[in-house]
């Protein structure tokens, strides 16, 4: 990205700040929608994912909070902590000499030697009396797995129907309308004004296609974050950390070659998703160097509307660079061979 995108990106913005700015406000409450829902949701998922290798079926009253530490070794061992003390008292997990398992037997709520697996076992606490069952999965020798443990409620439960209610809705009014921001943005970038109703009926005209591409993004990101979790915290061992840094670089890459799906998805408006999707790769890997410069400054502008509550640059400001961008190295294409 040259240093011209730039300047003439920043001139863009500032002669239509209060029409971006409306744009974000729009957008805020289905995002924040979104953001609640998956508040919610996601500490489940991670919970489903985590019960693969550890389950637990009982608790003794009066602990809503724990983490359940499995460590493997010559002797494999669970340790049941408060959750407010495993921060302080995971450091002794990675250390398993004599002196750190002593710590650990005396800090832990209770602890036991793992003698059946896929089986219940009862872990007492330091009074002697039950504290936890769990039904523990076979693990590889030297792995660390844990735990988190929070105690639900039935009301907790009931709601569960209700964010996923809410994370359908708001998934559909907001990813349904980046078609629609990319079209009015790119108007604006070309500097064709056209009223605020025009963003209205383009979010109609582009909403299913939005959704599309959209649903291909959130598929691959779920997938490639789930592999991440899978292999750091599930499977702990050196060729799983390998694997998930493969699969942290193969995201990355994701965002990179589809960087430019929406801006193109509004220039070729007949064409087939996949087609636009074929073609922000061939314009990602043409342009490598300005593309990659381009997706870390989106980067830096999504921290700065993290900051600002997405009012600015938010997600009509990240939409303007992108098809500034674009409009910069457009001249490369003929109509021809165009991406």
């Amino acid at each position: 990205m040259t240093k011209g995108s730039f300047l003439k990106f920043l001139l863009l913005s500032q002669s239509n700040l209060k029409r971006l700015v409306l744009v974000n406000l729009l957008l805020l409450l289905p995002l924040a929608g979104l953001v609640y829902s998956l508040n919610r949701l996601v500490p489940r998922v991670i919970g489903f994912l985590d019960s693969f290798n550890v389950s637990i079926g009982w608790v003794r009253e009066g602990y809503d909070r724990l983490a359940v530490a499995v460590v493997t070794g010559e002797e494999d061992w669970v340790y049941v902590f408060q959750r407010e003390d495993f921060t302080r008292l995971r450091r002794y997990l990675f250390y398993p000499d004599p002196k750190n398992r002593s710590i650990l037997r005396s800090e832990a709520l209770g602890s036991g030697v793992i003698r059946l697996y896929g089986q219940p076992q009862t872990i007492p606490g330091k009074d002697g009396a039950p504290l936890i069952t769990c039904t523990l999965e076979g693990a590889k020798e030297n792995v660390i797995q844990v735990l988190f443990f929070k105690r639900g409620t039935v009301t907790e439960s009931s709601h569960l129907a209700g964010y996923i209610t809410l994370f359908a809705g708001s998934f559909l009014l907001f990813f349904g309308s980046l078609g629609g921001v990319s079209d009015y943005t790119q108007r604006v970038v070309f500097h064709e004004m056209k009223s605020f109703s025009y963003l209205f009926r383009s979010i109609k005209r582009f909403f299913w296609r939005s959704i599309q591409v959209s649903l291909f993004f959130a598929i691959v990101v779920g997938a490639i974050g789930t592999n991440i979790y899978f292999y750091i915290f599930i499977i702990s061992g050196d060729l799983s950390v390998f694997i998930a840094a493969l699969n942290f670089w193969m995201l990355i890459f994701f965002f990179f070659i589809l960087f430019w799906v929406f801006p193109l998805l509004i220039l070729n408006r007949d064409e087939s998703v996949w087609r636009v999707m074929k073609k922000s790769l061939f314009v990602s890997l043409d342009n490598f160097e300005f593309t990659m410069d381009c997706l870390i400054f989106s980067a830096l502008m999504f921290v700065l509307s993290c900051i600002t509550l997405f009012t600015m640059p938010g997600i009509a400001g990240v939409f303007s660079f992108k098809n500034s961008a674009l409009k910069d190295i457009s001249h490369r294409y003929t109509r021809d061979d165009t991406a």
